[in-house]
C-alpha cells in the first residue's frame, strides 16, 4: 500500500506538471477598449503570413498559442495592435477617433475632414457647401472612390471609381471631371448621388481648361503661348465665329532670351560640348519655368467684373463683362523675382489672398488698392499642398511623414 501510494503520489505530480506545461503552451488575453475600459469582441488575431487564427468572444478573451514571432491584432474602427510573446495579458486596443485626434498647427485648430484614415486624397474641389473629393486606399491607385462630403466631414454620397484619379476638375460652365492618365470621365452629382459618365480621351482636357469664365452667353478664354511667352485673354459668343481678344501679357525680354540661348546650346552641340550644352539647357529650362509663373494667372471674377493680375506690368486689371477696361490698380506688395506667389479667390466670400508657397502663409489682398492686409495666416505645416480658402475657411492636403502611403484632406480656421 504504502508503494502503491507512492506511485499514486508520483504520478499526480506527473499528470499536474503536464497541465501545468500545456497550460503554459496557450496564452489567455483580454481586449478592451481604450476609451471606455469596455471588451471589444471581435478583434482578429492574424499570424504573420496573413492567415486569420482567432477572434475574440463577446467578453474580449480569446486563447492562443505563444507566437513565435508576432500576431497582429485588428478590429475595424481600432488602431493596429502588434503582440508578441508576453504571456497572459489584458490588451487596450485604441479607437481611431482617439489615434487620429485633430491636429494643431501654430495654435490654430486644425481637423480631418475624411474621416476614412486609410485613403490616399488625390484632389478635392466644392460643390456648393459640400466638398468632392478623389481617393484611393490600394497600391498604384486601387481601390479608387469619389466621396462628396458635408462641411463636417459626414459621408453624403460615395461611388466606387473604375480607374485611377489624378486630379480633379471643374469646367467653366460648372461640371465636374475626373482626370486620369489617358481619360475624362464626366462626374453628374444629384442630391445625395454620384453618377459617371461615358469616358473621354483626357487630349480634350487642355481645351476645356483653356475657358475659365462664363457669364451668361459669353466665354472667356487665357491662350498661353509658352513659345512667344504670351497669354492672350479673349471672350466669345455662340454667335461669334472666333474669338475677341481683349488683354495680353507678353516678355519679350524673356523670348529674345530662349532663342539666343537656344542657339548657343545648338552651336556647343556642333562642337561636341555636350556638357557643356546640356548644363545650359538647364538652367534654360529653369529661368523659363519662372517666366511662366507670371503667364500663369488665371481670370478672376467679382460681383460685377472680370479681375486680370499682371505681374509685369504690376496692375491689377478691371473689366465688365463685355470686356470694357474699368480701371487699373497698382500693386503694392512685391511678387518675388521669381513670382512664388499665387492668388487665392475666396469664392462664397469674394475675397483675395496671396499665397507665398515657399513660406506657407496667406495674406489677404484688396483687389481695389492693390495692398495687402495685415493680418498673415501661417500655415507652418510642411509641404500643404493644393491650398484652398472657401468661406473663410482654409483647405489643403497634407501628407504624414509617419505614414507616407496616405494623404489627407484638412481644414484649419484662419484666427
Amino acid at each position: 500500500m504504502k508503494k502503491l501510494s507512492l506511485y499514486s503520489i508520483l504520478l499526480g505530480c506527473l499528470l499536474c506538471h503536464a497541465f501545468s506545461l500545456r497550460a503554459q503552451q496557450r496564452i489567455r488575453l483580454q481586449f478592451i477598449d481604450g476609451n471606455s475600459n469596455t471588451p471589444v469582441n471581435s478583434v482578429s488575431i492574424i499570424a504573420p503570413d496573413g492567415k486569420e487564427i482567432a477572434n475574440s468572444d463577446k467578453d474580449g478573451f480569446v486563447s492562443i498559442a505563444p507566437p513565435a514571432k508576432y500576431f497582429i491584432a485588428v478590429r475595424q474602427g481600432y488602431k493596429p495592435d502588434t503582440l508578441r510573446n508576453t504571456g497572459s495579458a489584458v490588451i487596450r486596443i485604441t479607437p481611431l477617433s482617439m489615434a487620429l485626434q485633430d491636429v494643431y498647427i501654430n495654435n490654430r485648430k486644425v481637423r480631418r475632414i475624411l474621416h476614412s484614415a486609410m485613403e490616399y486624397v488625390v484632389d478635392y474641389d466644392f460643390v456648393g457647401d459640400d466638398i468632392l473629393v478623389a481617393s484611393y486606399s490600394g497600391n498604384n491607385g486601387r481601390k479608387a472612390k469619389l466621396f462628396l462630403l458635408n462641411n463636417a466631414g459626414d459621408t453624403l454620397a460615395l461611388k466606387k471609381f473604375p480607374d485611377e484619379p489624378v486630379a480633379l476638375f471643374k469646367s467653366c460652365t460648372g461640371h465636374y471631371y475626373c482626370v486620369c492618365t489617358d481619360k475624362l470621365y464626366p462626374i453628374d452629382i444629384t442630391g445625395r448621388s454620384i453618377a459617371l459618365g461615358r469616358a473621354m480621351d483626357s487630349k480634350i482636357l487642355p481645351l476645356l481648361s483653356q475657358c475659365e469664365q462664363k457669364i451668361k452667353d459669353t466665354y472667356y478664354y487665357r491662350y498661353t503661348n509658352k513659345e512667344t511667352f504670351s497669354s492672350v485673354y479673349s471672350s466669345w459668343q455662340l454667335q461669334d465665329s472666333i474669338a475677341t481678344p481683349f488683354y495680353k501679357i507678353e516678355q519679350p525680354a524673356d523670348a529674345k532670351g530662349n532663342a539666343e540661348e537656344m542657339q548657343e546650346i545648338m552651336s556647343m552641340l556642333q562642337f561636341g560640348d555636350f556638357r557643356g550644352a546640356a548644363m545650359l539647357d538647364g538652367m534654360r529650362r529653369l529661368r523659363n519655368d519662372i517666366s511662366y509663373r507670371s503667364l500663369g494667372l488665371p481670370i478672376f471674377r467679382t460681383s460685377d467684373s472680370l479681375v486680370i493680375f499682371d505681374f509685369n506690368k504690376g496692375r491689377i486689371n478691371y473689366f465688365v463683362p463685355v470686356h470694357t477696361a474699368l480701371e487699373q490698380t497698382g500693386i503694392k506688395f512685391d511678387p518675388g523675382k521669381t513670382f512664388r506667389v499665387g492668388i487665392i479667390e475666396d469664392l462664397v466670400t469674394k475675397r483675395f489672398y496671396l499665397y507665398d508657397m515657399a513660406a506657407q502663409t496667406l495674406e489677404e489682398l484688396d483687389i481695389h488698392s492693390g495692398e495687402k492686409q495685415k493680418n498673415t495666416i501661417t500655415l507652418r505645416k510642411p509641404f500643404a499642398e493644393k491650398v484652398k480658402v472657401h468661406n473663410g475657411d482654409i483647405y489643403y492636403l497634407w501628407q504624414d511623414e509617419v505614414n507616407s502611403s496616405t494623404r489627407q484632406l484638412f481644414v484649419q480656421s484662419p484666427y
